[in-house]
């Protein structure tokens, strides 16, 4: 058999992801921030929810591998991605927010234009969002973003199971779940397994709901206040003059993160009924777009 045909049979239906019972956890909380999908007002929230002294003050790879693990922290929040469980050690209750992917690629490309200090600023000067959207590097900060970021839990979670009767078991799960983004299919399945392994997932479009759903699974209070989406202060929003096919590239460049999305207001219906939180169906389906 080829290796184009071989890798055409999904990786995860021929090795499981590891059951949730199997993961070794130790009560800490992480937030997963998805970029520009309301993370920030979320942060606060977890940061006002939980003692000062147990909440890690880094938001950034390079931070947290430079300063080292503190045994004090046991809540996170921040663009780690799916590899904190690595980096733990230990498998997290792990919260997220998904984002309509239509506004949240709009949002990040307002960012990246206003912000002088981001690295793919100067590249993005003078680009329509059709154009940034096809750019070689820019279009990775666009790209089905979020199916990408939820994706990168597959290696953490065979990562940190810790026991095997199996010969390298781990070590081949590892390496298999490398393959989980190479194909549309591959990274939809990868994405939507990632979602199913946190504890609970949110909506910016729902925010004050998905927080009260956080509260609920992760054992802290509920949020005291309105925690509204963060919004660019005025004198900073960017204009982006969108034509038709800016939109068009938009749509076509986060295909999957619009299929991620709809399991997210799925699951998160679901969530919200389950632990008693605010009935929020219809507002759901009035929180759709085409």
């Amino acid at each position: 058999m080829s290796t184009t045909t071989s890798r055409s049979i999904s990786w995860q239906r021929a090795l499981p992801l590891v059951p949730q019972e199997q993961l070794p956890m130790d009560g800490t909380i992480y937030f997963l921030h998805i970029p520009k999908s309301g993370g920030i007002s979320a942060t606060r929230y977890f940061e006002e929810a939980a003692p000062s002294e147990a909440v890690c003050p880094h938001k950034l790879w390079d931070e947290l591998v430079s300063s080292g693990p503190d045994p004090r922290w046991r809540v996170y929040h921040g663009h780690f991605g799916g590899l904190l469980p690595v980096w733990l050690r230990a498998w997290p209750t792990t919260v997220s927010l998904l984002r309509d992917p239509t506004s949240r690629t709009f949002s990040h490309i307002k960012h990246v234009l206003r912000t002088p200090s981001h690295p793919f600023h100067e590249m993005a000067q003078g680009l329509s969002v059709a154009q940034y959207c096809a750019h070689p590097i820019l279009s990775r900060s666009v790209e089905n973003y979020q199916a990408r970021y939820l994706s990168s839990l597959a290696l953490s979670r065979e990562l940190v199971a810790q026991e095997s009767s199996a010969y390298a078991a781990v070590q081949l799960a590892f390496e298999n779940s490398m393959y989980g983004q190479d194909s549309a299919a591959d990274l939809l399945e990868t994405s939507c397994k990632a979602l199913e392994a946190l504890a609970a997932v949110g909506v910016t479009e729902k925010h004050q709901t998905s927080l009260r759903l956080f509260s609920k699974v992760t054992g802290l209070p509920e949020p005291k206040a309105d925690f509204l989406a963060n919004v660019a202060p005025a004198g900073q929003q960017t204009s982006l003059n969108l034509t038709a096919d800016d939109y068009a590239a938009v749509q076509s460049v986060t295909e999957i993160d619009r299929k991620l999305y709809e399991r997210g207001l799925e699951r998160f219906a679901r969530q919200c009924l389950e632990h008693g939180v605010a009935e929020i169906l219809p507002d759901i389906e009035g929180s759709r777009t085409s």
